[in-house]
């Protein structure tokens, strides 16, 4: 088993073929995916993985490819983290980025950046990563920009190619462009510091 103990257990009971994969275990990762839950709270994160079928606005319901959808964690605006499946376990997160990925929900929506207590968190879990994983403090793309220089390269940009190791964002790996948002990708940078910290002991992990 791999729980993280900075995170509320709150595992996903329902619907579990659509969420993970439950023959994966024992796990060595390679990436931590930044995700934007597009909903105003984990538990509205987690109960749209346990609907089945799962529909769009309309109610029309989703072809069966469209069903699949699953994160290890989700983190609050408040930086609370609850974790709805075990890290030993292939979540269905980001196409061909789940066999290294472990997939991080942030609730909030694309035009949105994260709280200051979500930068931390999700640097928390990328530190946790690090530790019980493997996942290297680096970010999974070639260029980063910071949140003090507007970002205006599209998300489709050879500066953002998936080097798969590291910190990154779903629209990386295609279905998903404004997931987690230009904003909150200029926002990495500064989450990989608060990692990058923790596991050098210039400051401890942050408990909630």
């Amino acid at each position: 088993m791999a729980t993280c103990w900075l995170a509320k257990q709150n595992l996903v009971t329902r619907n579990i073929k659509y969420i993970y994969d439950s023959s994966s275990g024992g796990r060595r990762y390679q990436t931590v995916i930044a995700h934007i839950s597009e909903g105003p709270s984990n538990a509205s994160t987690k109960g749209w993985f346990e609907t089945y079928p799962k529909k769009d606005k309309n109610g029309v319901v989703l072809p069966e490819n469209k069903q699949y959808a699953g994160a290890h964690f989700g983190i609050e605006k408040d930086g609370r983290i609850e974790q709805f499946v075990d890290s030993q376990y292939i979540c269905w997160g980001a196409g061909r980025a789940n066999v290294h990925a472990i997939h991080v929900e942030n609730v909030g929506y694309p035009n949105e950046r994260l709280s200051v207590s979500q930068v931390v968190m999700l640097g928390n879990i990328l530190a946790w990563a690090n530790r019980t994983h493997g996942v290297a403090l680096e970010l999974n793309y070639p260029l980063a920009f910071s949140s003090d220089s507007p970002n205006v390269a599209p998300i489709s940009s050879d500066w953002y190619k998936p080097l798969d190791s590291g910190l990154g964002f779903h629209a990386q790996y295609g279905g998903h462009p404004q997931c987690p948002g230009l904003g909150i990708v200029s926002q990495l940078p500064e989450v990989l510091k608060v990692a990058k910290d923790i596991v050098s002991g210039a400051q401890a992990y942050t408990l909630l």
